[in-house]
């Protein structure tokens, strides 16, 4: 039921949660942020991905958990403390990641990813292709006016797509202003040329029901 008190409910709405404009420089003194560095440490990083683009970097990565308060701070399974249950969210969201931007060795196996290696949607890296332009029209161009010319394929680790995406998420993202949804929507390529913008869309996608 709308407006319920149901506590489900209520922890769908508000899992999402960003830290409004910038972040600041005491970020890394943050509760979750702390956390994420105790048990997934910058080498943890470098030897998980080996084969990451450099666009990805930790310190961005950080950045973005920073975002996003409840990412890796909040647990509703009694029989998991804290710090499991952040373990439990790395791994969801890296396996999600490596599905999204992996790079796949038949050599290793069907199941060998190594994630991180894209930073764009592989077949539409670099082109204008016609059957990348993601934009879905009726009541979602209507909501999430597309602008001409501009194309929204996949960017970022969880592959940010579609104009209805870059759009509700640029309201998180994009500095307070009253066009707030049309800062990405005019610029989607700023997903791929930020890698803290790029991370915090990855979570933010991996967060939002």
């Amino acid at each position: 039921m709308a407006y319920s008190n149901d506590p489900a409910v209520d922890r769908r709405i508000k899992a999402p949660h960003t830290v409004d404009g910038d972040i600041g420089e005491d970020y890394m003194t943050r509760t979750n942020v702390a956390r994420v560095r105790s048990l997934f440490s910058e080498a943890d990083f470098e030897n998980n991905f080996p084969f990451a683009d450099p666009f990805y970097t930790y310190e961005n990565f950080l950045k973005a958990v920073a975002k996003f308060p409840n990412f890796c701070n909040e647990n509703n399974f009694e029989q998991y403390t804290m710090d499991e249950t952040c373990k439990r969210e790395l791994a969801g969201i890296f396996a999600h990641w490596g599905q999204e931007t992996g790079l796949h060795d038949p050599n290793q196996g069907e199941e060998w990813l190594q994630a991180l290696f894209w930073v764009q949607e592989i077949r539409c890296n670099g082109t204008n292709d016609p059957s990348c332009d993601y934009k879905q029209g009726g009541w979602a161009s209507t909501a999430w006016p597309p602008v001409e010319g501009k194309q929204y394929y996949g960017r970022g680790p969880f592959q940010l797509s579609w104009n209805y995406n870059y759009g509700r998420f640029s309201n998180i993202f994009a500095p307070s202003a009253y066009d707030a949804m049309n800062y990405l929507l005019a610029q989607p390529e700023l997903v791929q040329e930020d890698s803290y913008l790029a991370f915090a869309a990855g979570i933010w996608f991996y967060m939002s029901p």
